[in-house]
């Protein structure tokens, strides 16, 4: 079933309650360390000669934690501010609850896991919540996926098959945060019931951010079977070399998937990509056993229906879209309407496609629809089109607007001039608009209360009556040179404020485009409003 690479087995951990590391000579280090997490007391003259014994305490367990409360406890009963003494006794408090139910402030996150962890990442501090959990580690790993993850229905078949395949009684998943399949599989744990430990590495010297976690997630409710950790910056880099400069300059994350795993899935590698190296360096490292990597073979043969299974907790919205039964609009070439004939007598709306979850949507519900190969996954520009259709509204979105005001924007420019006006916007990596949108009588949505936008620099926007402010738009925008500013004006932009309801639009007062005739009928039986396509309308212009 499995193309096998590399080694099998587990690899050698620390076991927790292993003979103490000898790290008297970087007491004041870990000290240092956790006082700038906050984790510790801050220093005070009255209380500082009663915990000065930290030192004493030598670092000989592996957990911190009851020597962090200890000094909590300290500076509570003898701190003679009273202000600080009532904080003191509430942070005690949190850590007794920590202590209750398990959590553990690791001294060095290689005990957990393992020896490789700790050549690769350093010498850095991991705390556990609720507990470390036990079993194996199982890392599915992966190149960047891109933007359209719903064209991409192989990737997360293999997802699948490798969550089926685990043993939820040996075995765990291992997520770490930031890397190219953390929230896919993080969900998928949750849908198929799968043990998981969700990783955070702290990847600079932000003690204090990794300090705040530390004590925004004591109290965290814990669902069972999910774990969680928090990986702290290196505690000394002298101390931490790593094993060569070509590691060092790959991201923490990615190391930490590769080197605290002890099996790695792979679902996608791309050649030369930071995975192929992070894997090629494993295989050739003196600590990897034979099969602990092994990558999915094709799945042109496949069978789909063989994968299905019985999942919990699935988002509420896995449902299509209810079309009502209706009879087809008719459909027709642009040429073969009167739409076009002069004046302009409408205002249009361009769609695209959508690269993530819909705006009203969820992104649990959206991790759903693409892990469980759900239809509704389509993000494709008539996808978003024929939902616009179904729902009857234009969302508003706050995305560009100043103000972050919600509206619904809309061109006074003429339908067939939308080639000269298109852009693609290397920043977000897709075309500014796509020929798909709906195009509505002007005389309507002023009715409705659109209004056409107020181009402007900051003074016109300061002098801007507060409910004028959502039809502002920056003219020449607030960056850049004079040589290279984009003239906004020149796409007489209108807007409506808030999501525009469609369900009173009547049939004559609006038209929906497409570019070709084979979508243009796919749409017709959804819509109530004549569609037309575009396929060589340039040539009318």
């Amino acid at each position: 079933m499995f193309l096998m690479v590399g080694y099998s087995g587990n690899r050698h951990k620390h076991r927790f309650n292993d003979s103490p590391l000898r790290m008297n000579d970087s007491a004041a280090t870990i000290i240092n360390c956790l006082h700038e997490a906050q984790l510790l007391p801050p220093r005070c003259r009255c209380c500082e000669p009663r915990t000065s014994n930290i030192e004493d305490w030598g670092f000989k367990h592996q957990d911190l934690l009851p020597l962090i409360l200890e000094q909590w406890k300290i500076a509570a009963q003898h701190c003679q501010h009273r202000r600080r003494t009532s904080s003191y006794e509430q942070r005690c408090q949190v850590l007794q609850a920590c202590q209750a139910r398990d959590g553990k402030l690791l001294l060095d996150a290689s005990v957990h896991f393992g020896s490789a962890f700790g050549q690769w990442l350093g010498w850095r501090f991991a705390w556990y919540p609720y507990g470390i959990p036990t079993g194996q580690l199982v890392g599915i790993a992966s190149s960047r996926l891109g933007r359209r993850l719903d064209e991409k229905p192989g990737w997360f078949q293999r997802l699948r098959q490798y969550c089926r395949q685990l043993d939820p009684h040996n075995q765990l998943l291992l997520t770490v945060s930031q890397t190219a399949a953390a929230p896919y599989v993080a969900r998928a744990a949750q849908l198929f019931e799968k043990p998981s430990l969700q990783a955070t590495i702290i990847d600079s010297a932000r003690w204090r951010y990794w300090g705040q976690l530390v004590w925004e997630t004591a109290l965290e409710v814990h669902y069972l079977g999910l774990w969680s950790t928090f990986v702290s910056p290196v505690i000394d880099p002298h101390r931490s070399p790593i094993d060569s400069s070509q590691l060092a300059r790959i991201p923490a994350h990615d190391r930490t998937l590769i080197s605290a795993s002890d099996q790695i899935w792979i679902c996608q590698l791309r050649r030369n990509g930071i995975l192929q190296k992070l894997v090629h360096q494993r295989l050739t490292s003196h600590w990897s056993r034979p099969g602990s990597i092994r990558r999915h073979p094709s799945q042109a043969n496949v069978d789909l229906n063989t994968n299905r299974q019985k999942y919990s907790r699935p988002s509420k919205t896995l449902s299509l879209l209810t079309v009502p039964e209706r009879k087809a609009s008719p459909v027709r070439h642009i040429s073969e309407t009167s739409f076009l004939q002069p004046p302009w007598k409408y205002l249009s709306h361009w769609t695209r496609r959508q690269d993530g979850p819909w705006p009203d949507q969820h992104q649990d519900q959206w991790l759903d629809e693409l892990i469980l190969e759900h239809p509704g996954r389509d993000r494709s520009a008539l996808a978003s089109l024929t939902r616009i259709v179904c729902q009857q509204q234009l969302l508003s979105s706050k995305d560009s607007i100043r103000g972050s005001h919600q509206v619904v924007c809309f061109t006074a420019i003429p339908l067939l001039r939308w080639s000269s006006l298109r852009c693609y916007r290397a920043h977000r990596g897709r075309w500014d608009f796509e020929p798909y949108g709906i195009c509505i009588k002007r005389d309507w949505l002023e009715q409705a209360g659109a209004r056409p936008v107020i181009y402007g620099d900051d003074n016109d926007w300061q002098r801007l009556a507060k409910r004028q402010r959502p039809f502002f738009q920056h003219r020449f925008g607030r960056n850049s040179s004079a040589a290279s500013r984009w003239d906004w004006a020149i796409e007489q932009e209108w807007r409506y404020a808030q999501t525009l309801s469609l369900e009173n639009l009547p049939g004559p007062s609006a038209f929906l485009f497409v570019p070709t005739q084979q979508e243009a009928e796919s749409l017709a039986p959804h819509s109530r409003w004549p569609v037309v396509y575009l396929k060589s309308a340039r040539k009318l212009v």
